[in-house]
């Protein structure tokens, strides 16, 4: 009879365990976005020494175990990284770090790994460890900015899909991707 039972129980048992499979885990926030500014060792920071470089960051991570194909337009472009003094009212601006508008190539989409980042640099002023690249066709003859408060910001722009699977739509508030900082 312990036999029976023991074999019932088993044979329960594994036919639940049999059926139960685990659902695939969706990242609550499948695509990220960070905006950073950095300093020349490339620390974040929003206080900058006068005479010291500027360095942005805008990077996008994939936190999903899929490839993700991202829609070319990854931000709003008339304004991107547009610089603004804050002296005055309403804020002046001084300038993009690039020149000529920003140039990309002819792609369908940018292929995003799955855990994998998409990052784009460059700095205020021109620097060897930061050369042109898309979307940054020419650096602007930008000089180190002066003494003052500024901000700059980016409005993220983002449609991407998963091979087959329609576009997933998403809209990321532009005041989360404002920066304030200071030349000291």
């Amino acid at each position: 009879m312990k036999y029976v039972f023991f074999s019932l129980l088993a044979t329960g048992l594994l036919g639940n365990l049999a059926g139960c499979q685990k659902a695939p885990v969706v990242p609550s926030e499948p695509l990220v976005c960070t905006f950073q500014l950095l300093n020349e060792q490339g620390q974040e920071s929003t206080i900058f020494a006068a005479g010291q470089n500027v360095v942005f960051r805008y990077e996008l991570r994939n936190t999903t175990n899929q490839d993700m194909y991202l829609q070319p337009n990854i931000f709003e472009p008339t304004a991107f990284l547009e610089v603004f003094s804050d002296a005055s009212s309403p804020a002046q601006s001084v300038g993009t770090p690039y020149s000529g508008g920003l140039c990309t190539s002819y792609r369908a989409f940018y292929v995003l790994p799955a855990h994998g980042a998409l990052t784009l640099t460059t700095a205020w002023a021109a620097a060897p460890q930061y050369p042109d690249s898309e979307p940054f066709c020419q650096h602007a003859a930008n000089g180190y900015l002066p003494k003052g408060q500024y901000h700059t910001a980016v409005v993220p722009q983002l449609s991407w899909h998963y091979g087959s699977e329609p576009d997933n739509k998403v809209a990321l508030a532009a005041q989360d991707y404002v920066r304030r900082f200071e030349v000291r």
